[in-house]
């Protein structure tokens, strides 16, 4: 699992990379809150950076390519759309 994975190694991931290994992994439609929380967490983000990466972390999850908000409020990979 991306927690697995050593600090320095995290840290030099950007958040939509962990955000898809997430997705990757639990194989599951998430909430932004949701998915959000995850990769902060996995960052390690306190929280005076997470409220201030939120934005930029938004649209770089609509401008990716590889998410996709679906009918339920929530977020796929753009992959499993076909499978939906």
């Amino acid at each position: 699992m991306i927690m697995g994975i050593e600090k320095q190694a995290r840290e030099k991931r950007s958040l939509i990379d962990i955000a898809k290994q997430v997705m990757i992994e639990k194989k599951q439609a998430m909430s932004f809150s949701q998915l959000y929380s995850e990769v902060t967490q996995i960052k390690g983000l306190n929280e005076m950076e997470k409220r201030s990466r939120m934005s930029q972390f938004y649209t770089d999850l609509n401008a990716d390519g590889v998410f996709v908000f679906n009918d339920n409020n929530q977020w796929i990979l753009k992959r499993w759309r076909r499978n939906v």
